[in-house]
């Protein structure tokens, strides 16, 4: 009993590791399956790992490591194979249950649904519409799942279960910042700019062209998600 705390952390800490791993392991995949020379997709995501909040995040419980395997786990089974192949309908199911996932680790990853679902679209021009149903079913079912979940707990499929104020008496879950004010603090602030936590985004802007040509699905992703 007296070891209970440590073997809790050891195991909830342990799982940000994992999964800040698994997300490294499936940007290398990709990059491989795209046709990039491994001494650079290794460079790569070595960047990956050492240049961004992943290796600090692997260390703590937080939730953007398991968000950051689903999201890649999403991309890996929808995009990698040739682009001028349809994407079967079980992967289409299968990326739409990741994406469903993701939600219940964090709700505003519903954001993420609908570029995804462009991204299918715009990978051919053969236009998916099967794929795309595919994948809106399956993440709509996750999204009721937890909506439904939130009403027998909370008693609104809306009530999250976020404390409504912390720190001090800070409000958690209003949106009364003004966007630009919100998009200066993330984009240039010296406490919450991207690219100061991230340098690597600036290349990453500087490639996606590249990996338009490469494959537009995962372009679309890449560009849209953030």
């Amino acid at each position: 009993a007296g070891a209970r705390d440590v073997i809790s952390d050891f195991f909830l800490t342990g799982e940000s590791a994992l999964f800040s791993a698994l997300a490294v392991a499936l940007a290398l995949f990709i990059f491989l399956q795209l046709g990039i020379a491994p001494k650079i997709s290794f460079l790569a995501v070595a960047i990956l790992a050492l240049a961004t909040p992943v290796a600090a995040y692997s260390g703590w419980l937080f939730s953007e490591p398991i968000a950051a395997a689903l999201l890649l786990s999403a991309s890996t089974v929808l995009f990698v194979q040739p682009p001028e192949m349809s994407i079967p309908a079980w992967r289409a199911l299968a990326a739409g249950a990741l994406l469903g996932a993701a939600v219940w680790v964090r709700p505003t990853h519903v954001i993420a649904v609908p570029v995804y679902l462009a991204a299918v679209l715009l990978r051919d021009k053969k236009k998916q519409w099967s794929a795309a149903t595919a994948l809106a079913v399956a993440a709509g079912i996750g999204v009721a799942v937890l909506l439904w979940r939130n009403a027998y707990l909370h008693g609104s499929a809306f009530d999250f279960g976020y404390p409504v104020a912390a720190e001090g008496g800070k409000a958690l879950n209003t949106f009364e910042t003004p966007l630009f004010t919100g998009l200066l603090g993330f984009l240039l602030s010296p406490g919450k700019s991207v690219f100061l936590f991230s340098p690597p985004i600036l290349l990453a802007m500087i490639g996606l062209p590249r990996l338009w040509r490469r494959d537009r699905g995962l372009a679309v992703v890449a560009a849209a998600t953030p």
